[in-house]
């Protein structure tokens, strides 16, 4: 076993912060539909799914002793396949929502209604569409919102389910264990990454043998990382060293300011502020070693803030304060390409070249939480070139809240990224050691040699 008594690295020194704007997804095209076939079909789906919803509600002698059923219903909204997410969400009429996904071929979101009055109120809305007056346009009232929905069905658990289907249960006839957590609120500096650390240096043991990304998810949400190992998350070893950053990320902004008010935010809530972190890897090193095996680790673990009304629950993007994820260059790609792809402040999306499926999970099976962590794994000159690493903010309720005033708040996260070549045969802690210290050498002469203003 290898001697963990090395110190860990911290890559702090290597963050740049740039403005970030998520690519927009196709989509958004102009809907028109033939009214007098379209609106039947939302009204009479409408009906059904709700006639089915109140079918399946448990009848009251079925319910263990003092627990009354639940008077809301739960529908499912069918998308075109080009529509952008409507939003449908009204909270003063009792009426939530979930955000657009993607399941056996079809767009859809959900709403809950959170009582009869709600119903009534979306019925209504369906009935305006249907037998509305027609504008100046010819168009019916409620056209925006009605017409690139493609009708209404009974909510399935699937239409909520935004993590691989294969984790879910197999066995109808079979019992289920449903768990439930939180994180509190508070935490201090070290909470954050020795959390990250932990779940981080957990060995994998688990899934080592299980064959595909599906199995080895099932296995992870049902077994966790693993258990911990004190000695790796104290220390790095010669070939098993650990990077560390703790960071502030503004999620989210409000740009515009007020002429009559220097101090107050107008405008739309848009995306904050993405972090790009310069990998001190040692280039000649890893390409010297060609096609020796190793494992890069990466955990992005930070804390997020429930939005506490009933209903924000049905869809992360509205439950969490904020979300954050990470991505990695990839072999082939340059700085400019790698950044561009995944943020349009830096100019038109960019496909990538090539797919990156050496990942244990992938990031779809990783998304959930607050907590992500995955493993690649590949050679040495591979990894030579994969030297940049993002992170990037996703949808909370502080953006979609601007009336909470939480927009420009900031958060803090850890990130841990480990990288593991038992057979590389050197000690690869001490030259990537190397490689950060000739690093912050090379950055500081830049800012010493820097002219002043005026020479």
């Amino acid at each position: 076993m290898a001697d963990y008594d090395r110190p860990h690295i911290d890559i702090s020194p290597f963050l740049t912060t740039s403005s970030y704007k998520a690519h927009q997804s196709p989509g958004g095209r102009t809907f028109t539909r033939n009214r007098d076939q379209h609106g039947p079909r939302l009204s009479a789906g409408l009906v059904a799914s709700l006639t089915a919803a109140e079918a399946r509600r448990p009848a009251p002698d079925t319910l263990p002793h003092g627990v009354q059923p639940g008077g809301g219903a739960f529908v499912t909204v069918i998308l075109h396949p080009n529509a952008r997410e409507l939003d449908l969400e009204k909270p003063k009429k009792g009426v939530r929502q979930s955000a657009a996904g993607e399941a056996n071929g079809r767009r859809t979101m959900v709403l809950h209604m959170a009582d009869e009055d709600a119903q009534a109120y979306l019925r209504e809305r369906v009935e305006s569409y249907l037998t509305g007056e027609l504008n100046d346009r010819e168009r019916p009232p409620l056209y925006s919102e009605m017409e690139p929905i493609d009708g209404f069905s009974p909510t399935e658990l699937l239409d909520l389910w935004r993590e691989d289907p294969g984790t879910l249960p197999t066995d109808a006839n079979g019992s289920t264990w449903w768990g439930l957590w939180c994180w509190d609120d508070f935490v201090d500096d070290v909470t954050g990454v020795a959390r990250a650390l932990e779940m981080h240096v957990a060995p994998e043991d688990r899934w080592s043998s299980a064959i595909g990304k599906t199995e080895r998810s099932a296995l992870r949400r049902r077994f966790g990382y693993g258990m911990p190992d004190l000695s790796r998350a104290l220390a790095s070893a010669s070939t098993d060293l650990a990077l560390v950053s703790q960071a502030y990320i503004q999620p989210f902004d409000r740009p515009e300011i007020s002429r009559r008010d220097a101090m107050r935010r107008v405008g739309p809530v848009t995306f904050g502020s993405a972090h790009y972190y310069d990998l001190p890897w040692p280039t000649r090193t890893l390409e010297t070693l060609e096609n020796c095996l190793v494992e890069l680790k990466v955990t992005l673990s930070y804390f997020v803030e429930p939005y506490p009304l009933k209903g924000a629950m049905l869809d992360p993007a509205r439950y969490r304060s904020f979300g954050l994820r990470f991505d990695l260059k990839r072999p082939r790609e340059t700085n400019a390409e790698f950044q561009r792809r995944r943020n349009a402040e830096m100019g038109a999306r960019i496909q990538a070249a090539e797919d990156d499926p050496n990942w244990a999970f992938g990031p779809k099976s990783i998304a959930a939480g607050s907590i992500h962590c995955d493993t690649w794994s590949g050679t040495a000159v591979e990894l030579a070139s994969r030297d940049q690493l993002a992170i990037y903010p996703v949808m909370g309720w502080w953006r979609d809240r601007p009336g909470q005033g939480r927009y420009l708040d900031k958060a803090r996260y850890a990130l841990v990224v480990t990288l593991t070549a038992p057979e590389a045969g050197i000690d690869l802690q001490a030259e990537v050691e190397i490689a950060a210290r000739t690093r912050i050498a090379a950055q500081a002469q830049i800012a010493i040699n820097m002219p002043r203003t005026g020479e």
